[in-house]
C-alpha cells in the first residue's frame, strides 16, 4: 500500500492594527490616539465640571428657597405695618391718605401691589410697574419662584371693615439669583 500524503494548511493571520481597522468606532480611535495622561486629565476635567455644576445648582436652589421664605415674610411684615394705618384712616374716612401711603410703599422693589377693599366694596389700590427680568427664559423656567399674595380681613370692634391684600413680586429676587449665578 502506497503511503498517503496528507496536506494540512494552516492560515496564520497577522495581528491587525486597531487604529487602521475599519471596524473600530471612530470615537474610540480618537481616544486611543491620545495618551493615558491626556485621557486622565480629560476625564478629571469633566468630573470637576460636573461636580462644580452640581454644587452651583444646589447653592442656587438653596438661595432660591431662602429668598422665597424672605419674600413671604416681607409681605406679612408689610401687611402687619399697614393694618394699624388703615384702621386709623378708615375710622377717619381717610381714603386719600391710604392711597398715598400705598403709593409710597409699592415703590419698594419686592412689592407689586397693595389693595384695600372696604365692606361697601370701595377699593383703593396702588400698583407698581412690573420689574423687568434680566434672567434668561431658561433660568426663569428652571427656577420657579412664586410671587406670594398675603391677605388679611380687618375687623374693628368685632365688625368687619374690609380686606387688605399685598401682592409681592419674585422678579427682583430672581434677578439677584441670576446675578450671582
Amino acid at each position: 500500500m502506497p503511503p498517503t500524503v496528507s496536506s494540512r494548511s494552516t492560515v496564520i493571520s497577522e495581528p491587525t492594527d486597531t487604529a487602521t481597522d475599519s471596524r473600530v468606532d471612530p470615537s474610540r480611535r480618537g481616544l486611543q490616539r491620545i495618551g493615558l495622561m491626556a485621557r486622565l486629565m480629560l476625564v478629571s476635567g469633566l468630573v470637576l465640571l460636573l461636580g462644580g455644576g452640581t454644587v452651583l445648582g444646589a447653592l442656587v436652589l438653596r438661595d432660591s428657597a431662602a429668598l422665597q421664605i424672605a419674600l413671604q415674610f416681607r409681605g406679612q411684615e408689610e401687611l402687619d405695618a399697614l393694618v394699624p394705618l388703615i384702621a386709623a384712616e378708615q375710622a377717619a374716612s381717610g381714603l386719600p391718605l391710604i392711597e398715598q401711603a400705598f403709593t409710597q410703599r409699592v415703590r419698594a422693589k419686592s412689592i407689586h401691589a397693595i389693595e384695600w377693599t372696604d365692606r361697601d366694596g370701595s377699593t383703593v389700590q396702588a400698583t407698581d410697574a412690573p420689574t423687568e427680568s434680566v434672567a434668561p427664559a431658561w433660568f426663569r423656567r428652571l427656577l420657579v419662584m412664586r410671587s406670594p399674595v398675603v391677605q388679611q380681613q380687618l375687623s374693628i370692634g368685632g365688625a368687619g371693615r374690609g380686606r387688605l391684600t399685598v401682592r409681592m413680586t419674585a422678579t427682583p429676587a430672581r434677578n439677584h439669583l441670576w446675578g450671582s449665578f
